[in-house]
């Protein structure tokens, strides 16, 4: 597409409204002088002025969006009676509120959030620029809450049962359909990017920046998965940022990483070992028999995983994370990431983490977790991969976190010996476990013990120390990890009725003992549960255990 003309940039639609106060938010001893170095004549209001300089630096297509949004704010302005450059934050928010309740002309309903939030962005960097150019010293769009947009696409696509048939198929297929399909439904690629991909050995893909990242699918913005020539930090640094990092920039955070010598690349031999191969291998491990069937419990809870009744996952990541140190710039490990709840508890405490990176056996879970593993100016993502068989070279991450999951792998010990090896000397741990089932220890509920135990349900948890904070400790320890702590927290669980409390046990992993029971006995069980909540209630109380450590610098 052609540049946008000089002459189409000019905000000629724009009704006259109200002239500039020339108040307080322009630079007082410049002002004259920095309205007559933009572009422009003197006849012409300085917000046209300014909006011009500012979309002739833009490119073309984003010019033309910034254009729409530049006069639709100027348009309200002159109604309501202001000059965009007096406009103060109270008259952003009145805006938002016309855009979030006026119907559009052509579909007859409101903007939709996405929209808003985009035009919100577009009129942020003209203020950003105003002030930059030294016209404007305050910006009326800086803290508006801007609409949440969620991380998924809103196109026709796959549904997360329909992705996990698809990978399973895949695999079964051929190695070639399982890495084409993998790196289709985790980086998001169209096909024929995939295909016309120049991925030969020896190519330095650091040497340039990709042409093109990736496209938002079911998936969102998932990345690196097994598309092992493209492991180059410049390639997965650029690959999955949102902002473009210098070489220096890409040298800095490829420092951060170890030689991969476990990783596929390195075995094969197809490529040095440089610092420029310093990267987390986020690539699609093989999965043990019993990990098969235990993602596939997830991926079907997935759908409402941690969005009916009581939020314990968020709860308990936050409570967590606030006892985790992480600095500025670590690279975070999300073990068994499942929905995403402690990656968000990061991204949110401590936003100025240099990588995010979960792993989960259950596809349906990482597309969960997507949007909350990537963020905008950091690279992140996510990765189907073994906690137990960890895809990573040593020394790869600043921290390992991980909630309500080292309880349910069948080799608990074997999975905190592999965040021992892939955290640096002086990295931190936090794990958060629930010592008992949700019903155990408290009184209202024995009754459920008694039922599940009368029915034979298969209930029983991984041997790591669950019996109490100090036997977790020596797990800790026994592990490799030091200056252990371990503390209880508890979250009461309250419920509007007896089918709210139904619907949220199918939605998290206890869910496992319930798909186990036959047909007659899970009538059985609702019916008596119903009955027994009738008689004692239905809130509840449950505890979590968490523990925070060290791996030894010296290790």
């Amino acid at each position: 597409m052609s540049a946008v003309p000089v002459t189409d940039l000019v905000l000629a639609d724009r009704s006259p409204g109200p002239k500039w106060s020339g108040g307080a938010t322009a630079v007082a001893v410049d002002r004259v002088a920095a309205v007559e170095r933009l572009p422009g004549s003197e006849h012409q209001d300085p917000y046209q002025r300014l909006a011009l300089a500012f979309l002739v630096g833009s490119p073309a297509n984003s010019a033309r969006a910034y254009l729409g949004d530049l006069k639709a704010w100027g348009a309200w302005c002159a109604a309501a009676g202001v000059h965009p450059f007096d406009a103060r934050r109270h008259h952003v928010d009145a805006w938002v509120r016309v855009l979030q309740s006026e119907p559009l002309p052509r579909s007859g309903k409101p903007m939709a959030d996405s929209s808003i939030a985009r035009r919100l962005s577009a009129v942020s960097k003209f203020y950003d620029y105003g002030i930059e150019a030294q016209v404007l010293t305050y910006s009326p769009v800086a803290g508006v809450r801007r609409p949440t947009v969620s991380g998924d696409s809103s196109t026709v696509g796959l549904s997360a049962q329909e992705l996990v048939r698809l990978l399973e198929v895949a695999d079964a297929h051929s190695p070639r359909s399982s890495e084409l399909i993998t790196l289709l439904a985790y980086n998001g690629l169209r096909i024929d990017e995939a295909l016309s991909a120049d991925t030969g050995p020896g190519r330095n893909c650091a040497s340039r920046p990709s042409r093109r990242r990736a496209s938002g699918t079911l998936t969102g913005t998932l990345r690196s998965a097994r598309y092992r020539h493209l492991r180059t930090a410049g390639a997965y640094i650029r690959r999955n940022s949102r902002r473009r990092f210098s070489s220096r920039g890409v040298k800095g955070i490829a420092h951060r990483w170890p030689s991969p010598r476990g990783s596929v690349l390195a075995q094969e031999g197809k490529q040095e070992r440089s610092a420029s191969t310093r990267v987390p291998a986020l690539y699609r491990c093989r999965m043990p028999d019993d990990g098969v069937a235990h993602g596939s419990v997830y991926d079907r809870a997935a759908p409402t995983y941690g969005l009916i009744g009581p939020d314990q996952f968020s709860y308990f990541a936050h409570r967590l994370v606030e006892r985790v140190p992480i600095s500025a710039g670590d690279i975070v490990l999300d073990l068994a990431c499942g929905a995403g709840a402690v990656a968000s508890a990061v991204a949110e405490m401590a936003p100025s983490v240099g990588c995010l990176v979960g792993v989960d056996l259950a596809p349906a879970m990482l597309c969960r977790a997507a949007a909350k593993l990537s963020r905008p100016g950091a690279p992140g993502g996510g990765a189907r991969m073994d906690a137990q068989v960890l895809g990573f070279p040593d020394r790869t991450f600043d921290t390992v976190v991980s909630g309500f999951a080292l309880d349910s792998f069948p080799d608990p010990a074997r999975a905190m010996s592999e965040a021992h090896r892939v955290l640096r000397p002086g990295g931190s741990l936090g794990i958060c476990i629930a010592p008992t089932w949700w019903w155990e220890g408290d009184p209202r509920w024995t009754w459920h013990g008694d039922l599940l135990d009368s029915l034979e349900a298969p209930t029983g948890r991984a041997s790591i120390g669950l019996d109490g904070a100090d036997a977790f400790r020596s797990a800790i320890e026994a592990a490799g990890f030091v200056r252990a702590s371990v503390v209880t927290e508890s979250l009461d669980l309250r419920f509007s009725d007896a089918d709210h409390w139904w619907a949220w046990v199918w939605s998290h992993g206890s869910r496992r003992f319930l798909e186990a029971l036959r047909p007659e006995q899970l009538v059985v069980y609702q019916e008596t549960a119903f009955k027994q909540i009738g008689q004692h209630g239905v809130d509840g109380r449950m505890e979590a255990l968490l523990a925070t450590a060290a791996k030894p610098h010296d290790f």
